[in-house]
């Protein structure tokens, strides 16, 4: 009677217990989306259109879903710096720069990592020779990069003389400049030799599995700023000349796994959006208020989420367990309840 009687009382608890933590992963979950609702104007807004000047058709361009992406980087970046003000706000129009570059880079760097160890060599295994040139145009980029990061040393020693910040900000200018005529014609160079793709026959399957392979052997963080910035500049480029959105816009989030694709929009999304603020803030000439170390940690709907999903995990687990104690120990009858007649038997 009394093992009996446990085993009920502690389905009893757990089913209660089961209870509470689904409510806490409901109530979490519907205050980070809250948190999270965002109805500020995007920014650049008005930034439409293709920068590229390929003459392959964009079915045919595979290159283009990170290359809009990047040339707006530079070119954007190039527009900040030349608006910047020689005046007290140069402070705080610097820092914004560095701040979003130092993120950007990131991205960069990791885009170009991944065309040198896993796009390139995949393109050789299905019969496409490596171009040395690329290569050493990326050694050369990377190197100029730097030099623009270099120079965030220059304007954290000087932040407090304007005169010095006009040096490092003409300075910075001078880099960016030389920096984005090469990016550019780096990545057109890159988008014409699509041709050689189709020439070599390389069909959209085989294209579809070496994306799959660099989702699967890309750092993760890497891999969900950049698409990250590909899902932000997409829906502006990919359209008609109607402005609907080009069926490739769709099949390329598709072929996203669910998982990357969610983490992403949970975590990256926001954060991207911000940044680009954070430079349009410089054009605008009003600072962006934001929190120091925003772009590193997790901010506050980030970590409801994580909650969330904690407790849904535990939520699940728990009500596993109550069912398999129900099946494996069902309620016994106490020795009150089997001396007891039945009333069946009362009516007999």
């Amino acid at each position: 009677e009394y093992m009996g009687t446990l085993d009920f009382r502690n389905r009893m608890s757990l089913s209660f217990v089961t209870k509470v933590v689904f409510a806490i992963a409901v109530v979490a979950f519907c205050a980070a989306r809250y948190l999270a609702m965002d109805d500020r104007p995007a920014p650049y807004d008005g930034e439409v259109g293709m920068t590229s000047k390929c003459k392959l058709s964009i079915a045919d361009n595979s290159y283009l879903f990170p290359h809009e992406a990047l040339r707006r980087d530079f070119l954007l970046g190039q527009r900040a710096l030349k608006s910047m003000s020689a005046d007290s706000n140069l402070e705080w129009q610097l820092e914004a720069f560095f701040t979003w570059w130092t993120h950007t880079s990131h991205v960069i760097h990791g885009h170009h990592d991944t065309e040198e160890n896993i796009w390139g060599p995949g393109l050789e295994e299905l019969g496409v020779p490596r171009v040395d040139k690329v290569g050493a145009d990326h050694r050369i980029l990377m190197g100029l990069m730097d030099k623009v990061s270099e120079q965030e040393s220059h304007f954290l020693e000087s932040r407090h003389s304007i005169d010095a910040l006009v040096k490092v900000r003409a300075n910075v200018i001078e880099i960016w400049d030389h920096l984005t005529e090469l990016m550019l014609a780096h990545l057109l160079e890159e988008e014409n030799s699509c041709q050689t793709l189709l020439d070599a026959g390389i069909t959209k399957a085989q294209l579809d599995a070496l994306v799959q392979r660099i989702i699967a052997q890309t750092p993760a963080d890497y891999l969900f700023s950049e698409l990250a910035h590909f899902k932000f500049w997409l829906p502006r480029w990919a359209r008609d000349a109607n402005g609907a959105l080009l069926p490739f816009h769709d099949e390329f989030l598709a072929e996203v796994p669910l998982p990357v694709r969610w983490i992403t929009q949970l975590f990256y999304d926001a954060r991207y959006a911000d940044q680009l603020r954070l430079l349009q803030s410089i054009e605008l000439g009003v600072p962006f208020t934001y929190d120091a170390g925003e772009f590193e940690g997790l901010r506050l709907p980030e970590v409801l989420l994580i909650l969330s999903g904690v407790a849904l995990v535990i939520a699940v687990a728990l009500a596993a367990l109550t069912l398999l104690l129900a099946c494996l120990c069902p309620k016994t009858p106490s020795v009150s309840e089997a001396k007891a007649p039945s009333k069946l038997k009362k009516t007999q």
